[in-house]
């Protein structure tokens, strides 16, 4: 705050000092040929009207002849002028007279902008910085080097016919060289354009370098012509830098060029290399409809605003390795006609290529793409590698057209993927093998003409809820089925197999219900069933909890085990049972059996041990086999449990009986037997399904 009130006092102080008289005299010593022309100084509301209408012609001419005297001076001279304009300029910032405003006049055939200024004294000032070099010719070398002008330069339309060397030279306020023609080589090293500085339409027909210039305003090469090496390398560009329809007949180096404001090269024509590595674009980079017929290298630069390369036209090889996209990067309907290299590239917002075509081959590998990525509908003619990539949102290759080997392996899929009627040509192959998907795929009319590569391939890394995982994606159960006509497609047993799995999972919620639902969701829509698919749910879930879906040959076996000790203590439970009844000494049950650390029971008729009979019994009626369950073993392990209908009371059993068999322990066996059957049915469909794929 205090620092603001003693900035208002300072520029309340040099306001009130200000003589503008004394001002105007020392503008006008400065400027002689002012009065030797009989001429005075321009003001406020003549000034703007100066260039381009009668009434300023005579000072127009007079300033002309008065510049070029001065130039022929020679440098010492020029800047020894230039540095007391410019204190003239800063005395009156200093005093707050020093405001204008820009405006578009039609001059002829074209536009051009001119400053209207606010005071009579800043009018004066305008006219009289300015330094016009128009359509003049310089035969030999032109030697600027170092000069400074503290207006306007204007070289429109000027020729040089040798070299031009302005290396270091400060342009106060702005460079005018639209429809220049530089014969010799050009040399803009070190130069500062604090205004604009406009070249377009000139034509540079020698090496023209502008290394480490600094655009401090607008730059405008639109329709230029660069006929040899073109070099920024180490610019700055402050403002908008404005290189559209411009023409690189031969090598461009931009790299480490930093553009603050937005770079525009669209339409622009790149006939040779260009180099664009380490460069940073702050705000927009618009290269659409660009031609680059040479090597384009963009590797290292960073984007950090939009990239706009759509319809662009890469005929040569185009290195984008390690580039940095902080915003939406597109490549829409660009065209690469040979290879293109997006190795290790991040996109930090969304990547669109769609449409776009590759001819050679297109590497992606190690890239990551953070936002959305869109290949809809592009071709890939030669070999696509996306080996390694990650992809963090959505992943869309609908429509999308592969020639030649393309490659996803190790790719991870974070978001929804969709490879949607997307087409393997004739001699293509498609392997992903080890990509992750952490949601299902979406392949539905997807079509390859040899079988795609699913070799440990991960889906549905998402965790799930239990058994009961709810699904509300219709198009999911769907998904599942189309990887699974791609594994078997492909002959993959394994993958097979985990899709089909899948696809019993999905439906569940949405296809296939637990319980009953209502008739009508409402009365505008058509009545459905009242327990759709229950019989497919409940037996999924019991595929799924006995056999993990034909998969696990261990899980019948541990269940069967389970069973047969269940049911084994029922036999036990109705021996005690039985035992009580005939008033022997045994634990009142089961579990008061197993308290007293399970110690042998005494057969009720015949020789054994009760607890060992039970579990036999229990065992073969597990196996289902006739030859273990018939013969002469069970009648004894029944006589042993449950007694006989003869009244035996020793441990030797007679030729002729007839054990007990109580009703509880028929209907058991009955259920028992039941699930035997289909625990042993589902370790045979996995022995099965595990040697298919061996």
């Amino acid at each position: 705050m205090a620092n603001s009130e003693a900035g208002l006092e300072h520029g309340r102080t040099a306001a009130a000092r200000f003589d503008q008289r004394d001002w105007m005299q020392r503008l006008l010593d400065l400027n002689p040929w002012l009065g030797a022309n009989g001429l005075s100084a321009p003001r406020r509301s003549d000034w703007h009207e100066l260039r381009g209408h009668c009434t300023g012609e005579t000072f127009l001419a007079a300033r002309k002849a008065a510049t070029e005297a001065r130039a022929r001076a020679g440098k010492n001279e020029w800047n020894r002028w230039a540095n007391a304009m410019q204190t003239l300029a800063d005395e009156l910032r200093a005093a707050g007279r020093w405001g204008s405003e820009r405006r578009q006049r039609l001059v002829g055939e074209k536009y051009v902008y001119l400053r209207r200024a606010d005071n009579d004294e800043l009018a004066a000032f305008f006219a009289l910085a300015e330094a016009d070099f128009t359509e003049l010719l310089f035969e030999g070398e032109a030697d600027f080097r170092e000069w400074r002008f503290p207006g306007v330069a204007f070289f429109e339309g000027a020729t040089f016919g040798g070299k031009a060397i302005f290396g270091g030279a400060h342009f106060l306020g702005g460079a005018d060289f639209r429809e220049a023609t530089f014969r010799g080589e050009t040399i803009f090293a070190g130069a500062t354009f604090r205004g604009g500085a406009r070249f377009s339409g000139a034509t540079f027909r020698a090496i023209a370098l502008f290394t480490s210039a600094q655009f401090r305003s607008a730059a405008d090469f639109r329709g230029a012509t660069l006929r040899d090496s073109a070099v920024f390398s180490g610019a700055l560009f402050v403002s908008t830098a404005g290189f559209g329809k411009t023409t690189f007949r031969d090598q461009a180096n931009f790299s480490e060029v930093t553009f603050r404001g937005r770079s525009i090269f669209g339409s622009a024509v790149f006939r040779e290399k260009v180099d664009f590595r380490g460069a940073v674009f702050r705000q927009r980079a618009v290269f659409g409809a660009a031609l680059f017929r040479g090597w384009a290298g963009f590797s290292g630069a960073t984007f950090r605003d939009a990239a706009d390369f759509d319809s662009a036209r890469l005929q040569a090889e185009a290195m984008f390795e390690r580039v940095v996209f902080r915003d939406t990067a597109s490549f829409r309907s660009a065209h690469f006609e040979a290879r293109a290299a997006f190795g290790e590239v991040e996109f930090r917002g969304w990547a669109g290529f769609t449409s776009a075509e590759f001819k050679q081959r297109a590497v992606f590998r190690g890239a990551r793409f953070r936002g959305n990525a869109g290949f809809g509908e592009a071709m890939f003619f030669s070999r696509a590698d996306f080996r390694d990539t990650v992809f963090e949102l959505r992943a869309e290759f609908v429509q999308a057209q592969f020639f030649g080997v393309s490659s996803f392996g190790a790719a991870c899929f974070h978001g929804y993927t969709s490879f949607e009627a997307a087409q393997g040509k004739e001699g293509s192959s498609f392997a992903m093998g080890r990509a992750e998907f952490y949601g299902v795929p979406n392949f539905i009319q997807a079509h390859f003409r040899e079988a795609p590569r699913l070799d440990d391939v991960k889906v549905g890394l998402r965790p799930r809820v239990g058994l009961w995982r709810i699904n509300r994606d219709k198009d999911v159960a769907a998904r599942w089925r189309n990887l699974k006509r791609l594994a078997i497609q492909g002959h993959d047993h394994q993958r097979e197999l985990d899709f089909f799995a899948g696809e019993i999972r999905a439906r569940r919620y949405v296809e296939d219900f637990p319980l009953p639902g209502r008739w009508r969701r409402s009365w505008k829509k058509a009545w459905r069933p009242l327990w759709p698919n229950a019989a497919q749910y409940w037996l999924g879930i019991l595929f799924q909890l006995f056999s993990n879906f034909g998969r696990s040959m261990m899980r019948p076996i541990l269940w069967w085990s389970v069973f047969v000790a269940l049911f084994a203590g029922v036999n036990l439970q109705a021996h005690l049972t039985e035992a009580a009844t005939l008033r022997r000494a045994a634990p009142a049950n089961v579990f008061e059996w197993v308290a007293e650390g399970a110690p042998a029971l005494k057969c009720i008729a015949g020789r054994g041990e009760a607890g060992a009979e039970a579990l036999y019994l229990s065992a073969a009626r597990g196996l289902v086999f006739t030859g273990l369950v018939g013969g002469a073993r069970t009648p004894q392990t029944y006589a042993c449990l449950y007694g006989t209908t003869e009244a035996i009371n020793g441990p030797t059993l007679p030729g002729q009986y007839t054990p007990v068999v109580p009703p509880t322990v028929t209907y058991v066996a009955m259920g028992h037997l039941l699930l035997s059957v289909g625990l042993i049915t589902l370790f045979l469909l996995a022995l099965r399904n595990h040697f298919r794929i061996r």
